[in-house]
C-alpha cells in the first residue's frame, strides 16, 4: 500500500458498530482485502454490521503535509523554558 490513506477513520467507523482489535488493509482500493479483526465478544450481528461498513467505505489517499521542524523546536524550547522554572519553583520552599 503506497501513499497516506485515514485508516483511523475506518477503524472509528467500524468500532463504532462492532468490537475489534483492528483492520488491515491489502489495497486501498479493493475492500475485498480488507481485513477487520474482531475481538471474541463480537455477536455476528455485530460483525455483520462491521462488514457493511467494509462493504459501503472507500479510502481515498490523503496529501501529508510534513510538520514545519523550525516552528517545533520553537515550541520544544519554549516547553523546554517554562519546565525548568516550574522546577526552579518546586524546588524553592
Amino acid at each position: 500500500m503506497t501513499g497516506h490513506y485515514d485508516l483511523a477513520s475506518l477503524h472509528d467507523a467500524i468500532a463504532a458498530v462492532c468490537p475489534i482489535y483492528g483492520v488491515a488493509v491489502v489495497d486501498p482500493a479493493v475492500n475485498a482485502t480488507w481485513r477487520v479483526d474482531y475481538t471474541p465478544d463480537a455477536t455476528e450481528a455485530q460483525q455483520q454490521a462491521a462488514q457493511d461498513v467494509v462493504d459501503g467505505w472507500t479510502l481515498t489517499e490523503q496529501t501529508f503535509a510534513p510538520p514545519n521542524v523550525r516552528e517545533l523546536e520553537s515550541k520544544i524550547e519554549e516547553l523546554t523554558a517554562k519546565l525548568a522554572a516550574l522546577e526552579a519553583r518546586l524546588a524553592s520552599p
